[in-house]
């Protein structure tokens, strides 16, 4: 699986494949990650004050008229105010989610490895058709062989999703060559919005965290399609998926770029264009 910045604060799909030591690495990184986010915004906070801090962001906050004690009953009271809450939640710009979930096994109707490979692919196009924040593989008990691999479909689902909808310029940084991708090149590309091309511009974009020493007090170095990489404001283990946001406003710069590092949420928020989807595993449906 592979490891990236996205949703809430900072999260990481995991580069191995679903083990539980894979897991528990992505997790401490997930910690780490968004420790140094929260401190980063604690800081800004007590060096400019809370509403300057709103301000800055274009949050303005909002006050609710206390209800009149002589007025309707409690119960009125309490859908009339779910109404104001839903309405403002509507116009602060908040959204739902939207989440699937798709057993494994589904990819065992499928007669050959090629067959298998274009019917992942036909789901992560129908989940972005969609615009769907979250696709949950529930994890197939048994295996299937081929002249090509012998793994499980759970294995196999998660790794063509993920190969999907990570941009094209970072496939081979982030997914090294293993017989689950063999036919990788029958999957239908789907073009979401943040799959950029060496040429097109963007304030965000993702980008892998790459092996380049780092100054102290300087942020890793990452990877974002450019010929030029952008120097961040902090430091992630290399390899690790992340969204950028750059200072430039163009290509007009010297010799490297520089940006922060952003979850994948504030990018779907401020352009207002599907970021793609994330992929995880559960044993059962309440997980």
């Amino acid at each position: 699986m592979v490891k990236t910045v996205q949703g809430g604060l900072l999260a990481v799909k995991r580069r191995a494949c679903p083990k539980r030591k894979a897991q528990f690495r992505a997790n401490v990184i997930k910690t780490k990650i968004a420790a140094a986010v929260r401190a980063k915004v604690l800081k800004q906070v007590a060096k400019q004050g809370l509403p300057a801090y709103l301000q800055k962001h274009g949050v303005t906050p909002k006050t609710q008229d206390k209800p009149d004690i002589k007025g309707p009953s409690k119960t009125s009271i309490r859908s009339k105010s779910d109404k104001n809450h839903n309405n403002e939640q509507q116009s602060d710009g908040c959204r739902t989610t939207i989440s699937i979930a798709i057993p494994a096994s589904i990819i065992d109707n499928a007669q050959s490895f090629e067959l298998k490979t274009y019917l992942v692919s036909q789901i992560a196009r129908a989940a972005a058709i969609y615009c769907v924040d979250e696709i949950i593989i529930i994890e197939g008990r048994g295996k299937f062989n081929s002249s090509l691999a012998k793994t499980n479909p759970t294995e196999f689902f998660v790794r063509n999703l993920e190969y999907l909808e990570t941009p094209p310029y970072l496939h081979k940084a982030l997914f090294p060559v293993c017989p689950e991708l063999k036919y990788s090149g029958l999957m239908n590309p789907l073009d979401i919005p943040h799959h950029f091309k060496v040429d097109e511009w963007s304030q965000f974009r993702e980008g892998v965290v790459i092996s380049r020493p780092v100054k102290k007090g300087n942020g890793s170095w990452v990877n974002t399609g450019f010929k030029k990489d952008c120097q961040t404001d902090l430091q992630i283990e290399e390899g690790t998926r992340v969204t950028v946001k750059f200072q430039q406003t163009d290509f007009t710069t010297k010799k490297f770029y520089e940006g922060t590092i952003v979850a994948a949420e504030e990018a779907r928020r401020t352009t207002g264009k599907y970021w793609g989807y994330t992929v995880r595993t559960a044993d059962n449906l309440r997980q």
